[in-house]
């Protein structure tokens, strides 16, 4: 009983939804992810996995991309103060 309470309380109505949608995004997502576990389905974990991937690929990329552009830069100042 006070799992699907805590599912209302979180999805709702299409507003909470939207906003729990939202946090699952941006904020905290571990709660949401454990109240979809244990009133929905465990099955739910892999879609939340799933949705932060590429988040965490993105995040984890750049750094090398930072390090390429400003490597390429050094060259070109390089370059130009050997000439």
């Amino acid at each position: 009983m006070v799992d699907s309470l805590s599912a209302q309380e979180y999805f709702g109505t299409f507003l909470r939804a939207m906003l729990t949608m939202f946090q699952l995004t941006l904020g905290t997502w571990v709660p949401v992810a454990r109240i979809l576990q244990e009133t929905v389905s465990p099955y739910f974990n892999i879609f939340t996995i799933l949705h932060k991937v590429p988040k965490l690929k993105k995040i984890l990329s750049f750094p090398q991309d930072y390090c390429a552009f400003f490597s390429r830069d050094l060259k070109i100042i390089d370059y130009y103060l050997l000439i």
